[in-house]
């Protein structure tokens, strides 16, 4: 499941109790016949709106019923993550147990700021100050030689990156429920239509309307982010050869180029295909800067 597919999944209250974890806590009835489900953002963005002074929009993850006794391992390492509005700012607290600095943090950051974002935006705030505590923070073995690279590596991958402008993730609830409602669909059509299996005609087809459909977003980021989740599920289960002028000629053509998504993309196309993607500037500083990331990158995978 990739980066994108995760983050709406934070962000839904889907039904399908394989992603329950993410977001929605069960609550057994006082009857204990069978669990309620409850939209614990939606409780914090109610609490906040009724009460902008309140310390109770909390929303719980880790859940004694389920994770001390299912017996799986893949028990959830975020614990809980409460939210405050200071300052007319909207601050967020993440407490998890256990944090791999290499491959966890980066996507947990991502995806919990993106989530104070869409909260502020749904309370028409600005975002404030995101602490991140982690009662674990650690690093796996085989990861060791990977993490003294990137601490010799003289290039700052985060220092490029915000040379890009930064865009706005944060819209009324009510233009968030069309995104969802689109999130949905759009993750349904993906899913069942891009794999290895499937006609190449029909994958086309589909792409061809899906991204009709991105390009009626009214938001940079939002249209962003659906774009490169398209070329992302492209490249990741398809022949580059297959959709490589698809997203040379459509994907790319309509990516903002001053935005991370452009480049996140970029690195992924040129990971499956050792190619430089179009409207990619290399004598630039900046873009030579990226390309000697990309090298760095691909001597340590």
């Amino acid at each position: 499941k990739d980066h994108y597919e995760e983050q709406i999944q934070y962000l839904q209250n889907p039904n399908d109790e394989k992603f329950i974890d993410y977001i929605q806590f069960p609550v057994d009835t006082v009857q204990m016949e069978s669990p309620i489900w409850i939209d614990q953002l939606g409780e914090c963005y109610r609490l906040l709106k009724e009460s902008p002074d309140t310390r109770r929009a909390v929303c719980v993850i880790f859940d004694p019923s389920i994770d001390y006794i299912s017996g799986t391992k893949d028990v959830p390492c975020t614990n809980w993550f409460s939210f405050k509005i200071r300052n007319n700012k909207l601050d967020m607290s993440v407490v998890m147990r256990s944090n791999d600095i290499v491959w966890g943090t980066p996507y947990n950051v991502f995806n919990f700021t993106l989530i104070q974002e869409v909260l502020a935006g749904w309370l028409n705030i600005e975002v404030g100050q995101y602490y991140h505590f982690a009662d674990s923070l650690h690093m796996y073995a085989n990861h060791k030689s990977m993490a003294n690279t990137i601490i010799d590596e003289n290039f700052s991958y985060v220092e490029t990156l915000i040379k890009y402008q930064i865009r706005d993730a944060r819209v009324s609830f009510e233009d968030w429920k069309k995104i969802e409602s689109f999130a949905e669909i759009f993750e349904s059509q993906l899913r069942s239509n891009i794999l290895p299996d499937i006609d190449s005609t029909h994958v086309y087809t589909i792409s061809e309307k899906l991204l009709s459909k991105i390009l009626d977003i009214p938001f940079t980021f939002w249209k962003d982010y659906f774009l490169c989740w398209l070329g992302y599920g492209l490249l990741w289960h398809r022949p580059f050869e297959e959709v490589k002028s698809f997203i040379d000629n459509q994907i790319f053509l309509h990516l903002d180029k001053n935005s991370g998504f452009f480049y996140h993309l970029a690195e992924i196309y040129s990971r499956k295909s050792k190619l430089v993607p179009p409207y990619m500037l290399v004598g630039d500083e900046k873009d030579r800067n990226f390309w000697d990331n990309f090298v760095y990158y691909e001597n340590i995978k």
